[in-house]
């Protein structure tokens, strides 16, 4: 196997690889391409963050030969370089993935090619270490997280607290986060945001939902705070030329470029919205202290058990001191609260007009609601994460490598 790259993070596969039961040898230059291609080479790792020339003539030399299947890794979103890929055809051998990924994410890739260009057979694929799917395959692979925001009924607030939540896990935890408007029909989080779009979640799905992971960044528009954003479409009657599946294929494909993909989705648990759910590893459901809204809470907890969304599913009390008291409603909810954000009329009116959140206007955490919204960045960003070990258990995707190879050699 051929690595040609100079990036740290690339080659600090290597030794992974070479666990795996192969003989990964590092490349930086055509000649050096050249001279290690040979017939027992099963895979290339090409690195298009190389010298433009370089990269761009392997790549030619790779094409040409056709001898194995090769993974083009594209720089970070919003990176300039490579343009040469838009530029040229790619053949049925080529595969693309966009820095950073995974150690984990690297070798599945590699262990595709191997199946398909027949070198390795689909049945010695070890699936086993993906457990589960959607949100527990996503995390093996080393994806980012899907955080759905869901209202128990309209005006609860659950935008407002949607992009705060977006803003924040960029502001505080230095996260890299994508914001998906997922109410096609009435979304506004834009006018929250104070951003313009040109284009939409339509400009990606136009000839239906695209198989390239990649097609998804080039129509996000970015916020100041860094926040990248999929606008829902412009004009209502479009609404409908956008697939079924589209929501879901969005936060599928954006949680491999980004560490969080927080999905504003519609009140009405619809079959494109249950299908963006089942890959959240975090659904948030706002409620705000009165009976309408604790009831209908009650009913998406029913739901949420059917669809096996328990453990992902938590309670966040929006204008928390305007109504019934926080134990009343724990009382009727048999679940703890992940934040309760007090009401403050004054500051969110005063962001709204200003086009700023309240991190803009609130800078010194001075008010409650300003730390409460903080506090639940913070939390989001730390729920779910593994405690550390000091030892890690020999086996899964890279022990599966070494089974797969058996005693064959090659490099």
């Amino acid at each position: 196997m051929l690595l040609c790259s100079t990036d740290e993070a690339v080659l600090a596969a290597a030794e992974a690889l070479a666990g795996g039961g192969y003989s990964p040898v590092r490349c930086a230059t055509l000649k050096e391409v050249q001279r290690e291609l040979g017939d027992s080479v099963v895979s290339v790792v090409l690195d298009a963050e190389l010298p433009a020339t370089q990269t761009f003539a392997i790549y030619r030399l790779l094409r040409k030969e056709g001898r194995a299947p090769f993974l083009v890794l594209l720089p970070p979103a919003g990176s300039d370089g490579a343009g040469w890929v838009l530029e040229v055809e790619h053949g049925e051998q080529e595969e693309y993935a966009r820095k950073p990924l995974s150690v984990t994410e690297l070798v599945l890739r590699i262990q595709a090619q191997q199946v398909r260009s027949g070198a390795l057979g689909a049945g010695a694929v070890e699936l086993a270490v993906l457990p589960g799917g959607g949100a527990a395959a996503a995390a093996a692979a080393g994806y980012g997280k899907v955080v759905c925001v869901f209202g128990a009924h309209g005006g609860v607030g659950k935008t407002t607290l949607a992009v705060h939540l977006a803003v924040g896990l960029a502001r505080f935890s230095e996260a890299r986060v994508a914001f998906v408007d997922g109410d096609l029909w009435m979304g506004d989080s834009l006018v929250t945001l104070n951003v313009t779009a040109t284009r939409s979640i339509l400009d990606a799905t136009l000839n239906g939902i695209p198989n390239d992971p990649e097609v998804w960044t080039r129509v996000l528009v970015e916020h100041p705070s860094g926040v990248k954003v999929l606008a829902p479409p412009a004009h209502l009657e479009d609404v409908e030329r956008v697939p079924e599946g589209a929501l879901a294929a969005a936060a599928q494909a954006l949680r491999r470029y980004f560490d969080f993909v927080v999905v504003d989705l519609d009140d009405t648990p619809t079959e494109s919205t249950l299908n963006v759910l089942e890959l959240a590893d975090q659904v948030l459901v706002v409620l705000t202290p009165e009976l309408g809204a604790v009831r209908n809470t009650l009913r998406l907890l029913t739901a949420a058990g059917q669809l096996g969304l328990n453990e992902r599913v938590r309670m966040v009390l929006n204008r928390a001191d305007a109504g019934l008291e926080v134990r009343q409603v724990q009382s009727v909810i048999p679940r703890p609260l992940a934040a309760a954000i007090p009401s403050d009329g004054r500051l969110f009116v005063a962001a709204a007009n200003l086009g700023v959140t309240v991190y803009d206007v609130d800078t010194t955490s001075r008010t409650a609601a300003r730390r409460a919204l903080e506090a639940l960045a913070r939390e989001v960003a730390d729920f779910g994460k593994p405690k550390l070990s000091s030892s890690r258990p020999r086996g899964g995707v890279l022990g599966g490598l070494a089974s797969l190879r058996g005693s064959r050699s090659g490099s």
